[in-house]
């Protein structure tokens, strides 16, 4: 999937699909069954770029986080790493690339060693394989503090006795330390509250601005993706259904998932007061401008998020347990959804330069 980009991308990510097997009660028997946590994604990521995923609970984006730095094995396609394939790597191979790519966690109280102290955390990935001398690692960590806003002498302190915003600092000082080629931050921002979501902002904004990295920021928040990143892919059920330039993606978004994302979205800051007086969700998303083949009868989005309306079976589509799987996720929820959107699922494809889909409907 070419995309705009000068040079050669960072990260090349084709197909790439994660499936995990989970037990499922009843019987004497053990049954099984397969959970498609990620399906078939692919785009290209270039230096120095930041990449925004956004989508509800259960899309899938944690699980593609934990494949972009290889935490998880992919179950097929592929992951390229400056023109090297790197989805199959195991043990030294994939040991010598661990601090290439760093994931900073939603919660740092859990993904920091409680009984380390703050300078052996942060000076623990220039220790390993003994690359620098402890004197000077230390050092090295108390410099890193004070570039994320702490103080050179919190190397002495444990993660115990800092506040929530002072764990994600010494959290970004760790991935700092590796010197990484790509960073994934997977909600970076929510257990913080708002001013310091707003220091923390600033401070990511900094880090990138002054070492070049190469970002991913996962949030549910989407005005923190559009401050920061250059594109945004939305996820769905394991799927990227949508990936365009902020700007385009706030201006003219063209899936109707990413509609309803927008619509549902409250100003931020978000206040108590401002919360309590936001707009009802609407009664429908803009349907396309272009829309081929039959539609389904209308469908109204009602105050609780459902859509109401004869049933798809109206249209001719004979609706069956498997009926959803065997075309587009989304479609139960569609307004837009055609006969073809219960049979076949839509293909990932190019509708302007740099703005991709995977919708029948939009074109």
């Amino acid at each position: 999937m070419p995309e705009t980009g000068a040079g050669q991308p960072l990260l090349q990510v084709r197909q790439l699909s994660k499936h995990f097997r989970q037990p499922v009660a009843g019987g004497w028997w053990r049954r099984w069954r397969t959970v498609h946590a990620v399906t078939d994604v692919s785009f290209d990521l270039w230096p120095g770029e930041v990449l925004g995923l956004v989508g509800e609970s259960g899309s899938g984006k944690s699980t593609l986080a934990r494949l972009l730095v290889r935490a998880l094995t992919p179950s097929s396609g592929e992951l390229w790493l400056n023109g090297e394939e790197i989805s199959r790597l195991q043990g030294r191979a994939l040991a010598r690339l661990r601090p290439l790519l760093q994931l900073v966690f939603q919660d740092p109280a859990s993904s920091l060693n409680p009984k380390l102290r703050v300078g052996e955390l942060v000076a623990e990935p220039l220790l390993v394989g003994r690359r620098w001398p402890r004197a000077q690692a230390w050092a090295q960590a108390a410099n890193l503090l004070v570039q994320v806003g702490l103080r050179a002498d919190d190397v002495y302190r444990y993660p115990h006795s800092l506040s929530g915003g002072q764990r994600q600092r010494v959290a970004f000082a760790r991935a700092l330390a590796a010197d990484p080629l790509l960073v994934v931050a997977d909600e970076p921002l929510t257990a913080l509250d708002v001013p310091l979501q707003l220091q923390m902002l600033q401070l990511l904004r900094d880090l990138q601005q002054r070492r070049g990295w190469t970002w991913v920021l996962i949030s549910h928040q989407l005005a923190v993706v559009r401050w920061l990143a250059g594109r945004i892919g939305v996820m769905y059920q394991g799927r990227l259904v949508e990936l365009a330039p902020a700007t385009a993606l706030q201006a003219q978004p063209l899936h109707p998932y990413t509609q309803r994302l927008w619509a549902a979205e409250l100003p931020w800051p978000a206040t108590r007061d401002r919360a309590a007086t936001a707009a009802a969700p609407p009664d429908a998303v803009t349907r396309p401008t272009s829309v081929a083949g039959p539609l389904l009868p209308s469908r109204r989005l009602s105050a609780q998020g459902h859509f109401t309306g004869p049933a798809p079976a109206a249209a001719g589509v004979s609706v069956g347990p498997d009926t959803a799987t065997k075309g587009c996720a989304y479609a139960p929820l569609c307004p837009w959804a055609q006969s073809e959107c219960w049979r076949e699922p839509p293909v990932w494809r190019a509708v302007r330069p740099g703005h991709y889909v995977a919708c029948h409907a939009s074109g």
